[in-house]
């Protein structure tokens, strides 16, 4: 018959020549074997006439389309074929998991099935396929204040893909297999925008609006798990008596308190969500989630932390279902409020700055090691052995700043004056150091310190450290203004200098700010280094306090009621 025969077009040619019969990648559809299935099975048309010639693709269940159609080398995790005379097709070397199969004949009749193989079967027989008449997936799209946005859309399983007509806001995706259900995706191309999940659509449904939504007009009462989280400055808590504006709050979650299965995302915690107690949401970043261990750290931005209070609460809200992923390090650590780099070391992106300044690190030997928060840095002590250098640039340069990290001090550290977090050059040369943040004499005794423009030194010592191998917070602050330079020990104050002169930043020199050392890896630390960040601004005391309060180990700030 007819229209039972394929005559395939050049395009659907190119497409099978550079994808047919290749093997699937356990690590692309989840499988964890590296053992391949034989997947057989037939196609017929209503009748039950034989669908000879018909295009035959294998997908995992949770691939989606490319934008833009590529003759370039297929996706391993793809495998097309074609019927044969009598219908049959045989898709060898399949690796285990979950996949939509469709048969299509390109003239307008298709059939669709789930498929799953297991490791322990040497060949799946599925049920025959009944190509039935096509038809369309119709909807259309807003966008909040009526915007304008290019949104593709896409089937999770199908080589399916469409864009939303600008003018009309309208979709339309052509040759859907019936008597399915299928979930469509679509994704803005602008990050002010949430990608948008639809479950449930069969092949010829015209679809109510679909409300695209931005992080601040998601409704968290559609999130089905909820927790008040108080954050107590009184004295049963962090002890602190003033108001703390535009505070990154450390939350952690832990397996005692959360059940990590609850969240929709439990792998990477993309559902969580936090709100103020009036509704407003506040943005945050993950720094970690293992939920094997049953361990998270997120710092969330809150735009005021009461002091003595024990009453002000935030919403913790999670598993909802398909919850795109807002994290993000730049809303946080907003450059608009004075933070000019903040470097978390976590596990998955240990060298990444996570403000918009992209103040990256580069390593050269450090190892990763436990954090006070999550992930940290360990550095050898062994001059040119480890460090961490950032690459020099204005904003590395306050003319005003704190500087803070937390740090472990090894044992044995047997360079004077060895360096957390330093910037300009070493005292061997010309130049000097202009700040850092130090072990001093000893290995118990840690320091800040300067060197303004009229080549002066300005020092402030600690007390010796009562166990300098516990993790300790370190601050530095300079405020050029007041001409007052202070150092704080785990949130208090050690000491403080007098200084009326600028910073000396030799302009003239590209002195990289580094990490574990000094300029060129001299004067090396034996120590463990967490959470350094580097502020145009002026941290108060309460500030610092407060930073010290909710990271250390056994903060009562943040509690759960």
């Amino acid at each position: 018959m007819s229209n039972k025969n394929l005559a395939i077009s050049l395009w659907s040619f190119l497409l099978l020549v550079g994808s047919c019969s290749l093997q699937v990648s356990s690590t692309d559809n989840g499988g964890s074997s590296s053992e391949v299935v034989a997947v057989r099975g037939q196609a017929v048309y209503e009748d039950g006439s034989a669908a000879a010639n018909a295009v035959v693709r294998l997908r995992p269940a949770s691939y989606l389309a490319p934008s833009i159609i590529s003759l370039g080398k297929a996706s391993v995790s793809i495998i097309n074929s074609m019927t044969d005379e009598s219908g049959h097709f045989a898709l060898d070397s399949v690796s285990p998991g979950e996949y939509i199969l469709e048969v299509n004949n390109l003239l307008g009749q298709a059939a669709v099935q789930s498929c799953t193989t297991d490791a322990k079967q040497a060949a799946k027989v599925l049920d025959p396929a009944v190509l039935a008449p096509t038809s369309p997936i119709i909807g259309t799209v807003a966008l909040p204040n009526n915007a304008i946005d290019d949104i593709s859309v896409k089937v999770y399983g199908l080589e399916r893909s469409t864009h939303v007509d600008p003018a009309t806001k309208s979709f339309i995706l052509n040759d859907i297999p019936p008597g399915y259900s299928y979930t469509l995706r679509l994704e803005p191309r602008s990050a002010v925008y949430a990608p948008k999940i639809v479950e449930l659509v069969s092949a010829g449904d015209t679809l109510d609006t679909i409300h695209i939504e931005t992080f601040d007009s998601e409704d968290y009462g559609s999130w089905p798990f909820s927790k008040k989280l108080y954050i107590n400055t009184s004295s049963t808590g962090a002890s602190v008596a003033e108001n703390v504006i535009h505070f990154p709050l450390l939350i952690s979650i832990a397996k005692n308190q959360y059940n990590f299965a609850d969240f929709s995302d439990p792998a990477n915690g993309t559902d969580i969500r936090f709100s103020k107690a009036d509704g407003t949401h506040l943005h945050y970043e993950i720094e970690s989630w293992d939920s094997g261990a049953g361990y998270a750290a997120i710092w969330v931005a809150v735009d005021t932390v009461y002091g003595n209070s024990a009453t002000q609460n935030i919403t913790l809200h999670w598993g909802k279902k398909y919850a795109p992923d807002w994290s993000g390090g730049a809303t946080v650590f907003d450059t608009a409020q004075g933070f000019a780099g903040v470097w978390h070391f976590a596990p998955l992106h240990p060298f990444t700055d996570a403000t918009s300044n992209n103040n990256n690190a580069i390593d050269s030997g450090s190892s990763a090691f436990q954090g006070i928060i999550g992930g940290a840095r360990f550095f050898s002590g062994v001059n040119g052995g480890s460090f961490m250098k950032v690459p020099d640039n204005a904003t590395l340069e306050p003319r005003c700043f704190s500087l803070s990290c937390w740090v472990q001090i090894a044992d044995a550290n047997s360079n004077s004056f060895a360096k957390f977090v330093n910037k300009g050059k070493p005292g061997d040369s010309a130049d000097f150091p202009s700040y850092s943040l130090e072990i001093r004499n000893q290995s118990d005794i840690v320091g800040f310190q300067i060197e303004s423009s009229d080549r002066t030194f300005h020092t402030v010592e600690s007390a010796p450290l009562s166990n300098p191998q516990t993790w300790h917070f370190l601050t530095g602050t300079f405020d050029l203004d007041s001409g007052i330079g202070i150092f704080y020990v785990d949130g208090q104050s050690a000491g403080s200098f007098t200084c009326v002169n600028p910073i000396q930043y030799y302009p003239e020199q590209q002195y990289a700010l580094y990490f574990g050392s000094q300029y060129g890896g001299t004067a090396a630390v034996r120590a463990a280094i967490d959470e350094i960040r580097l502020h145009r601004t002026i941290n108060s005391a309460a500030w610092v306090k407060l930073s010290y309060e909710n990271q250390r180990t056994g903060s009562r700030l943040v509690q759960v009621q």
